[in-house]
């Protein structure tokens, strides 16, 4: 049990007239505060001072800071918390700081604490850099403060303790620059002095001794003062006679270097105009013999080639007359004047068949390539559908933005609102697309895994398609792209058999081997095996299907032990004497006998029956 220290709870007169001397004799004897003594440090915070009181939750406070709280708080209850009393109990600083606060009568808060600190200083530095954090701990901390007053304890920054007890220096003396003046600051001295002994001549002694020795101090002080200045001054003189020399030594360097690095970039310029001119010369040579071969030498050459290529191409042109080509299940057969641009580019440059490819897709085909938006998709498996169709058709020198563009068109309304929010270059990218999509539309791994545990296979949806989507979901889920472990495949073929209708998931559980139970697609071969060789699998219903061993109908068993006779009473077929309704109200008491039995019905066959 922990009470305050002294049996004094920490409670400031409220009559009691506050400045800064009283703040800072508190604050020198504690920094646990309440509410109303909070208020009255605010009125008088120092100068280039911004103080607030926040409320700041345990998880929002530095490491360290609790630690700090818990032991200025422990010194304030007995016996006093310190660490060493903290670690052999195994107190946790916030239940040291809540004893402390239960001890002096202030109210319980569970989740954080007030502190009154300042917006410079190094304490809360997260808080104030977050200005919706701080603006709504400033709001939390000022009310509570405001309305509870003493019933708030508020920890004091001690950074707020020190601007209060700072106390500028008094202005010194002015120091003097050489000797000149502390010769007249040493006269001026003097001559007060000389006055004041020509004031003191005629008093006791005992004032003249004084005065005698404090002439004295004065003057070995003024002698000092001259020596120590004297002696700077040389020191400084001796330094700036360095510090020129220095100088004047780098100058001269810096001198004899710039001159060589001039001297040496002249000669560099010289050897490259006479290198330039030396290269222009032999250029001009160059094309004038070029010039003059070509129009000597080639003239012949290239007639006999032009020729060369008119055979070929009056050859290849009756070839192509008769060509047929193949669309899809149709026969199309070629204009004989029809010519492709490659078959002539062919034809002319065949060296170049290699280097020079033509895009053979077009547009037409790009667009039955690229993947829609199914209802099952997400935006993972559709991403990935794109980069496949993305990677065949850059394979045929398909043009990325031409791509970018067919594939804009299929997007579905949600990922078109992205892209078309995205800048003009990204749009002609297909990886930032994909990237962008993936950013702004995948889920969270939470809601990969809650689809995994929910997963139920659908009407139909095939056995191995459904294994198929719990491995995605999984892999998706946990973020997995290593082969899938022993506890993996365990944890699948769980949700797996969880997901399929519940006979079906016991007849497998009692089928299956064990190496089949630790593999989900050996399991979804068995189910579907399963599903093909039998009618109908339950292993959980007893019930006979056999028509023969089935209980009759409820209608038709009625129908059958129905009574066929006559009623004596009322002649109504259909009931016997002992059920009509009428007799029971009319004569309860009345029985047949021998004779109303035969003359109403003379011809009856049927016994009656109870």
């Amino acid at each position: 049990m922990f009470i305050a220290k002294n049996n004094a709870l920490i409670v400031k007169n409220k009559n009691e007239k506050w400045n800064v001397d009283t703040i800072i004799q508190l604050l020198n004897d504690r920094l646990m505060i309440n509410g109303f003594e909070c208020l009255e440090l605010l009125k008088f915070k120092p100068i280039d001072t911004d103080l607030d009181v926040l409320f700041v939750r345990h998880d929002q406070m530095l490491d360290g800071l609790l630690t700090q709280i818990s032991n200025e708080f422990g010194k304030h209850v007995f016996p006093e918390i310190t660490k060493e009393t903290r670690d052999s109990d195994g107190t946790t600083p916030i239940t040291a700081i809540k004893l402390c606060i239960a001890a002096h009568g202030f109210r319980a808060e569970t989740d954080g604490i007030f502190i009154l600190t300042n917006r410079r200083s190094s304490c809360l530095p997260n808080i104030y850099a977050n200005e919706t954090v701080c603006n709504d701990a400033k709001t939390l901390g000022m009310t509570v403060v405001t309305e509870n007053k003493e019933n708030i304890c508020v920890y004091v920054d001690p950074d707020v303790r020190k601007r209060f007890t700072y106390k500028p220096t008094p202005a010194t003396a002015p120091v003097a620059d050489n000797a000149n003046t502390y010769m007249d600051l040493l006269k001026a001295e003097i001559k007060s002095l000389y006055d004041l002994s020509d004031a003191l001549k005629y008093q006791d002694a005992t004032k003249i001794l004084d005065f005698s020795t404090k002439l004295a101090t004065q003057c070995e002080i003024a002698n000092q003062l001259v020596t120590h200045t004297m002696d700077k001054m040389q020191e400084e003189n001796f330094q700036n006679e360095k510090n020129i020399e220095h100088l004047e030594k780098k100058l001269y360097t810096l001198k004899q270097n710039n001159d060589t690095v001039c001297n040496e970039m002249e000669e560099q310029l010289q050897k490259q105009d006479k290198t330039i001119e030396s290269c222009t010369k032999q250029i001009r040579e160059l094309q004038k013999k070029q010039e003059h071969v070509k129009s000597e030498d080639t003239k012949d050459d290239t007639i006999m080639e032009l020729k060369n290529k008119m055979d070929m191409l009056a050859d290849k042109t009756t070839a192509l007359q008769v060509a047929v080509e193949e669309i899809g299940d149709t026969r199309v057969v070629r204009d004989s004047t029809e010519l492709s641009v490659s078959d002539v580019r062919k034809m002319i440059f065949p060296s170049e068949e290699s280097k020079d490819i033509v895009a053979a897709m077009s547009n037409k085909e790009v667009s039955l390539l690229m993947p829609r938006w199914q209802t099952q998709d997400n935006i993972n498996g559709y991403c990935k559908r794109i980069e496949s169709a993305w990677s065949f058709c850059s394979a045929e020198v398909f043009d990325e933005a031409k791509f970018c563009q067919i594939l804009r068109l299929g997007l579905p309304t949600n990922c078109g609102e992205i892209v078309d929010n995205m800048e003009e270059s990204d749009k002609k990218v297909v990886n930032k697309i994909v990237t962008t999509l993936k950013d702004k539309l995948d889920c969270q791994s939470t809601q990969y895994l809650q689809m995994f545990s929910k997963a139920e296979k659908m009407t139909g949806e095939t056995h191995n398609a459904f294994a198929i989507r719990i491995q995605r979901l999984y892999k998706f889920g946990t973020g997995q792209d290593t082969a899938f472990t022993e506890r993996d495949q365990k944890m699948m073929v769980e949700a797996f058999l969880k997901g399929l209708p519940q006979n079906e998931s016991t007849a497998l559980r009692l089928v299956a081997s064990d190496s089949e139970m630790k593999n989900i697609d050996q399991l979804a071969k068995r189910a579907s095996r399963s599903t093909q060789t039998q009618s109908n699998v339950n292993a959980v219903s007893s019930e006979k299907t056999d028509n023969e061993n089935q209980l009759p109908e409820k209608q038709a068993l009625f129908r059958k032990g129905r009574f066929q006779g006559v009623c004596y009473f009322c002649n109504i077929k259909g009931h016997t004497w002992r059920r009509c309704h009428k007799r029971a109200k009319t004569n309860p008491q009345w029985k047949p006998n021998t004779t109303t039995t035969t003359a109403t019905i003379p011809t009856a066959t049927t016994t009656e029956t109870s």
